[in-house]
């Protein structure tokens, strides 16, 4: 069941279309970008649908959900102009923000949690 919310913050521009314990929708508008991000952590995997102007930030959103066992939907529309760190600044604080809203949702039934690690090969790390 999803709750419909429509928070608004005003400082941010921030909407909360609807949060549960099981995933998010968010999203952000300004003069110079659209934004609306979807995080779903109760369903099996699906493919990842992610449209910014940035192939590099497109891998990494799609890292993290692989990684993170979530599926994950974006979709960016810019203005006029596009640039990089627009599109890396609005895309970080609404998937941010989307997470936030999933996990005070289970904050609120208890957080059980676990960690690994995972060893790559290319990656290199000298202390």
């Amino acid at each position: 069941m999803i709750v419909m919310a429509k928070k608004i913050e005003n400082k941010l521009g921030i909407i909360v279309e609807s949060a549960n314990a099981n995933g998010a929708v968010v999203r952000r508008k300004t003069s110079e970008s659209d934004i609306r991000i979807k995080v779903d952590f109760g369903k099996a995997r699906k493919k990842y649908k992610i449209n910014t102007p940035l192939e590099f930030l497109n891998h990494m959103i799609e890292h993290i959900a692989w990684n993170c066992g979530f599926n994950v939907e974006v979709a960016y529309k810019a203005s006029s102009y596009r640039l990089t760190h627009v599109v890396c600044e609005d895309t970080g604080i609404v998937l941010g923000r989307a997470l936030r809203e999933v996990l005070l949702k289970r904050m609120k039934a208890g957080v059980n949690g676990r960690g690994s690690s995972a060893r790559t090969s290319s990656a290199r790390i000298r202390a």
